[in-house]
């Protein structure tokens, strides 16, 4: 490696560094039989000192490195442009993951002015200099402080679109409004934490918003989402449902998916009929997503036949710009062949001007608009 590092000094470098996920490995010894032995650290981090070696002249770095071992960015980094840092515990042969804090980060900050890709996990960023954020567009935390978030955010004027996954380690420590151009938000098991985060933003040119998250007022996004994507992981009420969805008038796409298991106790799934019904458009004096072009619906129980006929054509006689144009409909523990009525629903629904895709989880069987003439028990 140390050879063609050296023979090709000129070359920008594009990195994907791993360490084994488990802290054993099996391999074979001279017998051919197969053998365990303890994962040894100290086999890659020879590697991972050359590579550092040469990181004025990184393109794009993936490295993956243990928990306990010392690793501190280069301070400078003229051109990277694409940085993704995950630490982690190695697992032991108990296959447990183990609790980790975020690394307190470089000593000091880094220079790295062509950033505009950069995710990092189980490592902290607050010491990143301000100004070296100006390329940034593209931004991956998981395990993080709110603040750092919030600094980020405010020191990135061209960063677009924003993943974050928790747990967060803690709540903001001020009370400072940070105005953002973000266009995608996506938060994956925040917790309570999500309406707390809301209200230090200001995201007037938001246009996709993806959450998995227990309820929360999404009313403080005073922001015009066109795009909605929602995974309920705890306890929503119908009610709290309808009430998100009539804070959010322009929405245009719209996924809806419980990630409950029929084992998790709590409230009853809420892609139901009543959810059917609630999107059924009777009168225009009550309309939830009264524009929705793109639903997604994932079903864990069976819809009635008459009220997902009902809420598809009734979506199709809005006006034209207005009109339902792609329906996915997806079905957990139930193959298609099971469907009964809905399956005869769904053929009907295939006459119609409508992009209709169908799955089963269960069969892992995909239907799409060409294959019309599939037949149901």
């Amino acid at each position: 490696m140390r050879f063609l590092l050296e023979k090709n000094r000129r070359r920008r470098l594009t990195i994907q560094f791993r360490v084994p996920e488990y802290s054993w490995e099996r391999y074979l010894d001279e017998a051919d039989e197969e053998q365990v032995r303890e994962y040894n650290a100290e086999t890659h981090r020879p590697i991972l000192s050359e590579l550092v070696r040469h990181s004025a002249r990184w393109k794009a770095v993936d490295p993956t490195v243990m928990l306990d071992e010392e690793f501190i960015l280069p301070q400078v980094l003229p051109h990277l442009i694409t940085l993704s840092v995950l630490r982690r515990e190695v697992l032991d042969d108990s296959n447990q993951d183990l609790e980790w804090i975020p690394d307190p980060g470089p000593p000091s900050p880094l220079f790295a002015p062509r950033l505009s890709d950069l995710s990092l996990a189980g490592i902290e960023i607050h010491l990143i200099e301000p100004v070296n954020l100006n390329s940034l567009m593209y931004l991956s935390l998981e395990g993080y402080y709110i603040d750092t978030l919030l600094d980020v955010l405010r020191h990135a004027p061209n960063l677009v679109d924003v993943h974050i996954k928790g747990p967060t380690l803690a709540p903001a420590s001020s009370n400072l409004v940070v105005t953002s151009q973000l266009k995608t938000l996506e938060a994956k098991y925040l917790r309570s934490i999500v309406p707390g985060l809301f209200r230090h933003l200001t995201l007037s040119h938001l246009s996709s918003l993806h959450v998995s998250e227990t309820y929360a007022n999404y009313s403080a996004v005073e922001t015009p989402l066109t795009e909605f994507s929602l995974n309920i992981t705890k306890t929503l009420t119908h009610e709290q449902l309808v009430e998100l969805l009539a804070v959010l008038p322009l929405v245009t796409s719209f996924n809806i998916e419980d990630q409950r298991s029929r084992l998790d106790q709590g409230s009853p799934f809420l892609v139901t009929d009543e959810l059917l019904r609630r999107l059924t458009i009777t009168s225009e004096s009550d309309v939830i997503l009264p524009g929705v072009a793109s639903l997604q619906l994932h079903f864990k129980v069976h819809p009635a036949a008459n009220c997902l006929r009902e809420m598809v054509r009734s979506r199709l006689q809005r006006p034209l710009d207005q009109r339902l144009k792609k329906l996915r409909l997806v079905f957990h523990y139930c193959p298609l062949r099971k469907l009964g009525r809905v399956g005869k629903c769904i053929e009907d629904l295939r006459k119609e001007d409508l992009d209709l895709d169908v799955e089963s989880t269960d069969l892992d069987i995909r239907l799409s608009g060409a294959e019309s003439d599939a037949s149901f028990d």
